[in-house]
Order: structure tokens, then C-alpha cells, then sequence
């Protein structure tokens, strides 16, 4: 008698009724990434910037050669023109997230 003779080929435990996790709406933003933003961030405030506004402001006095090592990605169209995050990108990342917001929806 083989080892297998008189079980069941495929499972009969009961499939979890958990529901998928929900979307996490940072995903949304996938152009900069988090690293080279917070560098950004960093850069600022190491620099005095303690606003939003002068933040932004900072990053786009960034070289094309400093813009290039920091991995930001290039316009689309061109070869050498290196973007950086504006305004919104640094808001949502120095902004702390709604009480609800990192809640599962079941409970």
C-alpha cells in the first residue's frame, strides 16, 4: 500500500475567509521614489527650508549632474532633463497620515 492510499489528494481545510487587504493609496504615486524624496527633504531642511514652499523651491536648484545621482527620473522626451518632485510629492510626504487611515476597513 503506497503512503498516500485511503487520503484525500486535495485539501479539506475550509479556505480563509479573510478579506484582501485594501490598496494602500501611496501606490498611486509611483514617479519619485521614497528614498531620493526624503533626501530631498533632508537636503532642505539641513539647508534652513522649514516650509513646504521653500522645500520645493530647494530641490529645483538642484545641478543636472546632482538631480542624475539622486535617481530622479528623467521628462519624458528628452535625455539629459532630470524632474524634480514639486509641491504636492513633498506634502504628502512630510503630511502624517488620518487616524482612520491606517485602520483595516473591518474593524
Amino acid at each position: 500500500m503506497t503512503p498516500s492510499a485511503g487520503r484525500p489528494t486535495k485539501s479539506t481545510q475550509p479556505a480563509k475567509l479573510t478579506p484582501p487587504a485594501p490598496p494602500d493609496p501611496r501606490d498611486k504615486n509611483t514617479r519619485y521614489r521614497p528614498g531620493p524624496v526624503l533626501t530631498l527633504i533632508a537636503l532642505a531642511l539641513l539647508a534652513g527650508r522649514r516650509e513646504i514652499a521653500k522645500i520645493a523651491r530647494c530641490a529645483t536648484t538642484l545641478t543636472p549632474p546632482q538631480r542624475r545621482r539622486l535617481n530622479l527620473p528623467l521628462k519624458q522626451g528628452t535625455q539629459r532633463f532630470y524632474q524634480v518632485p514639486g509641491y504636492a510629492v513633498f506634502s504628502q510626504g512630510l503630511t502624517p497620515p488620518g487616524p482612520g487611515s491606517l485602520r483595516h476597513p473591518a474593524q
